[in-house]
């Protein structure tokens, strides 16, 4: 009988990928077993929902993903942030639109700090205003804007995320120029500029 704990019976099937394809989907699959055999989910340890998010991944089971990743912010704090941004990415990148409901209903619910999901949204409005959700091409400074409504969305998203960010707070933080090129770039969204923000 084996000594392993579930967790690390788990992280030794992840060490255990050599690609791809239905490989992972495999190993995903078994990583659940071993880790819910016999528990639920509010019986794991941080540990255990880390790895158990993962398996959620591997196995493409990205809604109930999402649904357990909320439930782990909601237990755990902001430690899970990352793993719900991936499963909300997963879960509801497509179609159009679905990233931006559930990122809502993030923010209607409470889950995790709201000026965390409104930024998500904005960096979504971002890229379907330069078009990179339909193209495999990078957008470069210069280019041209394929969505002039997404950028006044990303404004949107923007503002209420100043809003609310706590009195102290880092925005615009050290990725803001990167992110919002497309945005700042416009005189007419000249007060998302650094300068005019810290001011």
């Amino acid at each position: 009988m084996s000594s392993k704990s579930p967790l690390q019976a788990a992280e030794d099937l992840f060490a255990s990928y050599r690609g791809p394809g239905s490989e992972a989907a495999r190993i995903g699959e078994a990583a659940l077993h071993v880790l819910l055999k016999g528990r639920t989910f509010d019986e794991l340890s941080a540990a255990e929902a880390h790895c158990l998010l993962k398996a959620y991944n591997w196995s493409s089971r990205h809604r109930d993903g999402f649904a357990l990743a909320k439930r782990a912010v909601r237990r755990w704090g902001d430690e899970f942030l990352r793993d719900l941004d991936t499963a909300l990415h997963n879960s509801s990148y497509w179609p159009k639109g679905a990233f931006v409901a559930s990122a809502d209903e993030l923010v209607r619910e409470g889950v995790g700090p709201a000026v965390h999901w409104q930024l998500r949204k904005a960096d979504w409005w971002v890229r379907e205003a330069t078009g990179e959700h339909d193209s495999e091409l990078e957008w470069s400074p210069g280019d041209e804007i394929a969505d002039q409504a997404a950028l006044d969305q990303a404004a949107i998203e923007l503002d209420a995320a100043i809003r609310h960010s706590p009195a102290g707070s880092e925005l615009p933080d050290d990725s803001w120029m990167e992110r919002y090129t497309p945005l700042l770039e416009q005189p007419r969204f000249a007060r998302f500029r650094p300068a005019q923000l810290k001011r």
